[in-house]
C-alpha cells in the first residue's frame, strides 16, 4: 500500500511537471545520464545524472524563505534545464544566476528563459556554464543559494567550504537552501554536520501536497565566513 501511495505522488507530480513545460512553453522535463551529458574527467566521478526540481517543493520553499527577496540574490548551483530559475524569478530577486557544468543543460536552460512565456518578477535571470567550484559571490549583496543534488557530498562540501571562505560584505547575510532525495542506496547527509561554517536556519513545513515529490528532503542552512 505505501509502495503504490508513493508512486501515485510521483506520477502526479510527473503530469504537474509535463502541464507546466506544456503551459510556458519550455522544456524542463526528462533525465539525463552523466555520460549523456557528456561529463568526463575528473568530475564524472563526481556528477550526478539530471533530474529536475519538483515543481511543488521548489515553490512551497520559495514562499516560505525568511527574506525580502528584493533584497537577495538567487543562485542556482546545478541550475540543469533552468526549472528552478524560472520558479525563483516569479519572485522579485535582485538578480538570479544558474550555474551548470554541462553545455548541453545550459544550453537549454538559457533557451527556456527566452521562450518561457509567464510573467517574470525578475527580469535579470541569466545561466553561465561553468564548475559550481569556480562560483565567487559577490561581497555587495545578500546570496541564497540553492542546490538539489547536483553532484557528491564531497563537492558539496567543498562549495560550502568555498562561499564561507570569500569575504561577505559588513551586515550581508548568505544561505544555502541544499534538497536532497531520500533512496534505499543514499540515505541523507547531514550537510551541517559535515560543514562547520553552516547553521540550521528554521524553515516553517513545508505543506502535505499530493504533486510534491514524497521523498525530498529540503534543509535550510547560514553560511558564516571563516575569513
Amino acid at each position: 500500500m505505501k509502495a503504490s501511495l508513493l508512486q501515485t505522488r510521483i506520477r502526479l507530480g510527473h503530469y504537474r511537471n509535463l502541464l507546466f513545460d506544456w503551459r510556458y512553453h519550455v522544456d524542463t522535463c526528462g533525465q539525463q545520464s552523466v555520460s549523456q551529458l557528456g561529463i568526463t574527467g575528473r568530475r564524472a566521478a563526481h556528477a550526478h545524472g539530471f533530474s529536475s526540481s519538483s515543481i511543488s517543493t521548489v515553490q512551497a520553499i520559495l514562499a516560505r524563505l525568511p527574506i525580502r527577496h528584493d533584497e537577495w540574490v538567487f543562485v542556482d548551483l546545478g541550475a540543469g534545464k533552468g526549472r528552478t530559475l524560472l520558479l525563483a524569478a516569479a519572485y522579485p530577486f535582485k538578480y538570479i544566476v544558474g550555474v551548470e557544468h554541462a553545455p548541453f543543460l545550459a544550453a537549454l536552460a538559457q533557451a527556456n528563459l527566452r521562450n518561457h512565456t509567464g510573467r517574470l518578477h525578475c527580469p535579470d535571470t541569466r545561466v553561465v556554464v561553468g564548475d559550481a567550484l569556480d562560483y565567487r559571490p559577490t561581497q555587495d549583496d545578500n546570496l541564497l543559494v540553492y542546490m538539489f543534488n547536483p553532484f557528491s557530498m564531497q563537492l558539496v562540501a567543498r562549495c560550502v567550504e568555498t562561499l564561507a571562505a570569500t569575504p561577505c560584505g559588513t551586515g550581508k547575510r548568505r544561505m544555502l537552501c541544499f534538497v536532497q532525495q531520500r533512496t534505499a542506496l543514499a540515505p541523507l547527509i547531514d550537510l551541517g554536520r559535515l560543514c562547520t561554517a553552516l547553521a540550521p536556519v528554521a524553515l516553517r513545513p513545508l505543506p502535505f501536497d499530493w504533486l510534491s515529490h514524497p521523498q525530498l528532503e529540503v534543509s535550510l542552512y547560514d553560511v558564516f565566513a571563516t575569513s
